[in-house]
């Protein structure tokens, strides 16, 4: 899991078996601290994909009683229980194994290759083994990304996959 550390771990730990147990998939969770009201979101979905704004409801009951009742986050708080979006983020090894052949963008901490910032076909998940990302960057250009380095990593819907084959453009010729 890339980097959840602290108190988002916590809260993953405790939250993750109950969403797995309603027949969901965490996807990702992150806490802001705020002044007078913190926020908490909950990004969750179904194994298969496509969850429902009723569904995402019925888990914000079922999580906020849960978080009451272990009184896991101090003060003020919102919390927000919704679907990935389409820009989903990676966040477990397995959503990097299922976005092989597909376009993502992704953020290093640390430069790799002189750059923080890539977006490119993913080409391999875990390199050997090795714990490396392979992503074709365009213009022949393939980078090695360390699984370490990666801060954050998101899917990209392309043209093709929203509208299916073919452009927007060529569908309204028709």
């Amino acid at each position: 899991m890339l980097k959840k550390k602290g108190f988002v771990l916590e809260l993953w730990k405790l939250l993750d078996p109950v969403v797995q147990a309603e027949g969901y998939e965490l996807v990702d969770l992150d806490f802001v601290r705020g002044k007078k009201a913190s926020q908490v979101r909950i990004f969750v979905d179904r194994p298969e994909g496509g969850i429902g704004v009723d569904e995402c409801s019925r888990l914000s009951h079922v999580l906020g009683n849960l978080l009451e009742v272990e009184d896991s986050v101090k003060g003020a708080y919102r919390l927000e229980v919704s679907s990935p979006g389409i820009d989903r983020p990676l966040v477990k090894e397995k959503d990097f194994e299922r976005a092989v052949q597909r376009t993502i963008t992704l953020k290093c901490d640390v430069p790799v290759d002189g750059r923080r910032n890539f977006k490119g076909t993913l080409l391999d998940a875990n390199d050997d083994g090795k714990g490396t990302l392979v992503m074709d960057c365009g213009e022949d250009e393939t980078v090695r990304i360390p699984w370490d380095c990666i801060a954050r990593a998101n899917l990209v819907f392309t043209t093709e996959e929203l509208f299916g084959h073919g452009s927007a453009s060529k569908k309204a010729d028709a």
